[in-house]
This record gives C-alpha cells, sequence and structure tokens, in this order.
C-alpha cells in the first residue's frame, strides 16, 4: 500500500480539508509552512497557485525520506522549483530570514505527530507567546497566519492550550499597529 502521510504532487484529493481552508481565501504569492511532514501542504500550495512555497521541516529524516526513498511516489514534490525546502528550527529561521510572507501556517496536528515520533522535538517551542510574535512579525501587511490547532483530550475534557498564547500575541500585535 501507500504511505497514508505522504501527499504526492498534484494529487489535492489525498490532502485534508483542514489544510485547505487558508487557500479558499485569497492566493498567496509567497508562503511559509511551518512542519512540512508528507506535503500536503505543498501540495495544496501547489494546486491552489502560490507563486513561491518555503517548507521549514525540523526532521532531517522526514525531509531525506521525501526527497529520496519517497521521491517517485510523491512525483518529486521536495523537488518542485517554486517549492524551497529548509531543513532548520522554524523559529531560527525566521530570526535569519527577513523574508515577508503572505501565508504562514503552523499546523498542531503534525507538531503532535512529529513529537511521537521524535523524542528530541519540543512541540511547545512552536506554540509560544514569542513563537507566535515571531510569526506574526514575518508576515506581509496583508499576511495571513494559519495556525490549526488540534483538539487534545484530557481524561475527556478538550484542552485548548495554545488559544491563550495565540490570542495575547495576537493582542499585543494589534496593539502596536
Amino acid at each position: 500500500g501507500s504511505p497514508s502521510a505522504i501527499s504526492p504532487r498534484g494529487d489535492i484529493e489525498r490532502v485534508e480539508d483542514q489544510v485547505k481552508i487558508p487557500y479558499l481565501i485569497k492566493s498567496y504569492d509567497n508562503s511559509l509552512i511551518i512542519g512540512v511532514g508528507g506535503g500536503q501542504d505543498l501540495v495544496a500550495g501547489l494546486h491552489y497557485d502560490t507563486h513561491t512555497i518555503t517548507g521549514v521541516e525540523i526532521d532531517k529524516q522526514r525531509v531525506d525520506l521525501m526527497q529520496n526513498e519517497f521521491r517517485e511516489y510523491s512525483n518529486d514534490l521536495f523537488f518542485d522549483k517554486r517549492i524551497n525546502i529548509v531543513d532548520e528550527n522554524a523559529r531560527a529561521f525566521l530570526r535569519r530570514d527577513e523574508g515577508k510572507y503572505d501565508l504562514i501556517t503552523v499546523q498542531r496536528a503534525g507538531a503532535m505527530k512529529l513529537a511521537n515520533a521524535v523524542p528530541y522535538y519540543s512541540t511547545k517551542e512552536l506554540f509560544t507567546e514569542d513563537a507566535l510574535n515571531t510569526y506574526l512579525d514575518a508576515l506581509s501587511e496583508d499576511g495571513i497566519l494559519y495556525w490549526a490547532m488540534g483538539i487534545e483530550r484530557e481524561n475527556g475534557e478538550i484542552v485548548t492550550r495554545d488559544k491563550d498564547a495565540y490570542l495575547l500575541a495576537l493582542k499585543n500585535k494589534l496593539n502596536t499597529i
């Protein structure tokens, strides 16, 4: 069978609906995807005609798999000329990067899966107030931050840990405009 977490280039039907949401709002010239995983965000960006996509992925093994073992299966997704894959911590990348992005996506579900697969990786670093401020600072004037928080459950109760940090960072950003 085929790897379920990998989306071949051009196969928008394999992309989860939540990944498509920001692309249904408008078109983008320049997007940043934090945590590219198996490429669903990349496939969506290409399908909806994003001109340039920067994908930041901290998991070197995942990048290696997509560029080698799954290269043919993914239809050379990681080698598309509109995509630049950066093998680095997202916040470190943004601290040195001077670009501005029309769309920045951070998907909690993917980060949680990565935390389970890669013990040294801390998803909390992507979802702090400081991280949010970093993302907001990297947006173009009309840019959109798509923060797709997954639902976590503890003892049957829904927990939305990230919401408070997100709202505080957004409030602080709006107060500076």
